[in-house]
């Protein structure tokens, strides 16, 4: 599955998203990716700590604020769905 993930990297690049402190920020596909194909295949948070360390992936905290924000977009566009408290 990683080995499919990587294989499609060429159709997300560039990846942008906006954070609260940064008008916009440019991360290669691999730093986006990778890490969330290791969360999902592993789980291991140590894993991740390790690649960014390197620099072969953004961190675990910026891979968990991406997945929150994610959520409540999608929960903001859906129908009957409200942004929570």
């Amino acid at each position: 599955m990683l080995r499919k993930c990587l294989a499609q990297l060429h159709r997300f690049h560039p990846v942008f998203w906006s954070r609260p402190n940064i008008c916009s920020q440019h991360k290669p596909p691999k730093h986006v990716l990778l890490p969330y194909a290791v969360k999902t295949l592993t789980g291991n948070t140590e894993i991740i700590r390790i690649l960014n360390k390197y620099g072969h992936g953004m961190s675990y905290t910026q891979l968990e604020e991406n997945d929150t924000a994610l959520c409540l977009k999608k929960l903001a566009s859906g129908p009957g769905c409200s942004k929570p408290d």
